[in-house]
């Protein structure tokens, strides 16, 4: 059973670049990658999977907040194709740029900006982020938001 630790993620030992697994994992998927290279749906899933498994690898359950930005940009792009007129077509993509920089921008400033009005106004305030804790319902984890 000690191949179903390739499966499991380890916070004490992610997969990171420097590492011998990384290498061995990064030939593994070159070499399918170019049995695969032009069967162009069969190619894309496995890229699709390995990217998201790797991301697992590295930061845990946080993949999660990847797939929901990928099923969001997928829905986004669906409505794309779908409008006709090219000012819905830029609406519909300012829209998910929008709301993609909003995500990044939440994880990347939201402790900073709660920290200042907290030290600022002398108010408690906490972010709270449901993704993770659906995440972690789901899941049976415990990961805390702060470690990213």
């Amino acid at each position: 059973m000690e191949y179903l630790q390739w499966f499991k993620y380890s916070e004490k030992d992610p997969m990171i670049f420097t590492q011998a697994s990384f290498w061995v994992f990064f030939l593994v998927v070159m070499l399918i990658y170019s049995l695969l290279y032009k069967k162009n749906a069969w190619r894309n899933t496995f890229l699709f999977l390995v990217s998201v498994y790797f991301y697992y690898k590295c930061g845990g359950y946080y993949f999660s907040l990847l797939l929901w930005s990928v099923l969001f940009n997928y829905f986004i792009g669906r409505g794309i194709q779908a409008i006709k007129t090219g000012a819905g077509k830029k609406t519909m993509l300012g829209v998910g740029v929008t709301l993609n920089l909003l995500l990044l921008a939440y994880f990347k400033y939201a402790y900073l900006f709660t920290g200042w009005i907290n030290r600022l106004f002398g108010t408690s305030f906490e972010v709270k982020n449901l993704l993770l804790d659906w995440t972690n319902r789901i899941a049976g984890a415990h990961f805390d938001i702060s470690q990213i």
